[in-house]
């Protein structure tokens, strides 16, 4: 099957991009950063598996999210194409780079690193899994029962935009089953030792974060030799929400370099 995905810019501009998004989340969090980049370059930017308008599978682990972001450049006959991926998108794009180095011109990961984490998000999960669709009046009814379980009203907005109105019900775009019961898979990350990508990278990071800290620098420079790692002040894990500007100049500076 194949990933829905959103198209910009012209196939035949400069090598192309392909935005990776997070877990929750879905193509349309990249279409302000993405429409930076569509004059210069042809950019894809699909909803992976289980998110957004992409088909739902129980199989949640990174060796079926790379394959089918791999699929889908076979599809589009692209041969070679920076993967940019934010989050678990940043795994996915580091598990084709280490598989599949030919097919990655350059990679850009965001705050993430090549490591377990032990967030769960056993709350988050919960709390979604707990709003009674069926009796739902609006999305304003399901952000006031989330706020007895996640404060930042941010956070409810980025889980509610999954959240959609059908003819006749609100349903899930997300697949919550799948995803809670494969979340160690999510926060996992199984590669082994020996892979290397040794192309260009670059590993963006919110300098309020704390998904790059020690532990997380020491596999970037393990799994990627070449890589820069790059901290964004008053930015914390959405990066490019919290410093759009920031981050485009990142980006375009080493996509200019490399």
């Amino acid at each position: 099957m194949t990933l829905f995905y959103r198209e910009y810019g012209e196939p035949s501009s400069g090598s192309p991009l392909v935005f990776l998004h997070g877990l929750f989340g879905s193509s349309a969090n990249w279409g302000g950063i993405v429409k930076a980049f569509a004059e210069t370059h042809y950019c894809i930017v699909p909803d992976l598996r289980n998110h957004g308008r992409s088909f739902h599978d129980d199989g949640v682990g990174y060796g079926a999210q790379s394959g089918d972001v791999i699929d889908l450049l076979e599809e589009l006959e692209i041969e070679k194409a920076t993967l940019v991926g934010h989050s678990m998108g940043g795994k996915v794009a580091m598990m084709v780079a280490l598989h599949l180095p030919e097919m990655v011109d350059r990679l850009v990961v965001v705050d993430m690193a090549p490591r377990r984490y032990q967030h769960n998000f056993a709350a988050i999960l919960t709390a979604l899994r707990k709003i009674e669709l069926e009796s739902l009046e609006n999305r304003n009814e399901a952000d006031n029962y989330l706020a007895n379980f996640i404060d930042e009203s941010g956070v409810r907005a980025y889980l509610l935009q999954n959240l959609v109105r059908t003819s006749d019900a609100w349903k899930w775009r997300i697949n919550l089953e799948a995803l809670a019961n494969g979340i160690a898979q999510i926060t996992g990350f199984p590669v082994k030792e020996s892979r290397r990508f040794n192309g260009p990278s670059l590993f963006i990071h919110g300098n309020n974060s704390d998904y790059v800290d020690t532990e997380g620098r020491a596999a970037i420079s393990h799994f990627f030799p070449n890589a820069e790692v790059k901290g964004i002040d008053n930015a914390g894990h959405w990066v490019y929400a919290d410093q759009p500007q920031a981050f485009i100049d990142s980006l375009s500076r080493f996509l200019k370099s490399h």
